[in-house]
């Protein structure tokens, strides 16, 4: 039981989910941004962006904005390549399952990581309710560093 505790608090510190938002809306209203939220509506609206958010301990994080949904997934596109070599990548995402099988097809393209191996799944009820319809991440997974 101990070793599958380890493994699993090893897997959730290596975890990496990062999400591109087409509105801001349901973040406002659940409350779960608080802190960032002000800002980020405000520059969203004024300029047509879309808002990239990662999630760190539990929390959701500004992580930066993009001038389009497009925009945004290339940035995630470019960070998901930086963490090579990846143990585990999966795209989720909110009722857009076409564009989230284009993002797998993409990641698979600019990282190397096996198309096969990349798990494309509608996201749980929390990330939906949260984010709303239309909102797509990707959850990478370095590899382990191995000592030695």
């Amino acid at each position: 039981m101990q070793e599958i505790l380890a493994l699993l608090d090893d897997l959730r510190a290596r975890m990496r989910l990062t999400i591109v938002l087409d509105t801001l809306e349901n973040l406002r209203r659940g409350g779960r941004a608080a802190v960032f939220i002000g800002a980020a509506d405000r520059m969203a609206q004024a300029f047509n962006i879309k808002a990239i958010v990662n999630l760190v301990g539990g929390q959701l994080r500004l992580q930066g904005a993009a001038r389009s949904f497009r925009g945004g997934l290339k940035r995630i596109v470019r960070e998901t390549e930086q963490l090579w070599p990846l143990e585990y990548l999966a795209v989720v995402h909110a009722r857009i399952p076409e564009r989230a099988e284009e993002m797998a097809d993409w990641l698979a393209e600019r990282t190397g990581f096996p198309r096969e191996q990349i798990w494309v799944e509608e996201t749980g009820a929390v990330l939906a309710s949260h984010a709303g319809a239309g909102v797509l991440g990707v959850l990478a997974v370095p590899a382990r560093v191995v000592a030695g």
